[in-house]
């Protein structure tokens, strides 16, 4: 009964923290939604940014993208992909008071980019190409 108890328990805190997780995506996409419709641009890409206080500016062609404007695939970020408007995503959204946190758009987890509500060992970025409309993101990302 007790080795029982312990896996329903466990079973317990894991629905728990994925339910967590959930609840974050819904946070961060009403949160992008509520941006984009506020400021009329993307976080990361909005070119009239720092007229708000929210950060640096983008470039406000209503695509979040990295200084070097391609399609890679960006599987691990580092100083070569982790640039341009990227870093600004969640600058922008948590300078706006749409999230939870200020971030300073550097690779330093909970500084530069929010951690992960499942686990806080890691954390969410946006990478690659987002596009205002359409699909919302390359498909080879």
């Amino acid at each position: 009964m007790i080795v029982g108890g312990v896996l329903l328990g466990n079973d317990l805190i894991n629905a728990a923290k994925i339910k967590s997780q959930i609840s974050q995506f819904q946070e961060y996409q009403t949160s992008f939604m509520t941006f984009k419709n506020k400021y009329d641009c993307l976080p990361g890409d909005c070119a009239t940014a720092s007229n708000y206080n929210l950060g640096a500016n983008g470039n406000g062609n209503g695509i979040l993208e990295a200084n070097t404007n391609s399609y890679g695939s960006l599987t691990t970020p580092d100083a070569n992909t982790f640039d341009g408007e990227l870093p600004l995503f969640f600058t922008h959204l948590g300078s706006s008071g749409l999230i939870k946190g200020i971030f300073n758009g550097t690779l330093q987890l909970g500084v530069g980019y929010p951690k992960l509500a499942i686990n806080d060992n890691y954390g969410m970025i946006a990478a690659g190409q987002w596009q205002s409309g359409g699909t919302g993101t390359n498909p080879n990302n």
